[in-house]
């Protein structure tokens, strides 16, 4: 579900770009250790990592997905259905393709780097 107001909305996306950047910069420090690659293209990976995250929610969100409904059971009896009509679990999906999408991006840097010599 999208938020009504559009200052909402904007301030929502600020707030996963910079989740996803902070994933992406941590995600690309830690392979560029590990890849013994330099730090240059660090801003990348937070730049990979905020559109990967946001990119992947904005794409489960408008996804049609099969209905799914819950009941809502309450001392035996059902109280409620809860009905939805998109995918449940966009956040784990899209924090994975923010971490992974650094890690390709500095294997890649190292992959050339091995390969051009």
């Amino acid at each position: 579900m999208l938020p009504q107001s559009n200052l909402l909305l904007a301030f929502l996306s600020v707030q996963i770009l910079l989740m996803g950047a902070v994933v992406g910069v941590v995600a690309g420090m830690l392979a560029a250790a590990l890849l013994r690659n330099s730090w240059s293209g660090v801003g990348w990976d937070a730049g990979l990592g905020a559109m990967g995250l946001l990119g992947t929610i904005i794409f489960f969100v408008v996804m049609p997905w099969p209905r799914n409904t819950v009941n809502i059971v309450l001392d035996g009896k059902v109280v409620g259905t809860s009905t939805m009509n998109s995918y449940q679990h966009y956040s784990p999906a899209g924090l994975t393709i923010a971490v992974l999408l650094p890690i390709v991006h500095e294997a890649s840097r190292r992959w050339r780097r091995v390969t051009s010599n």
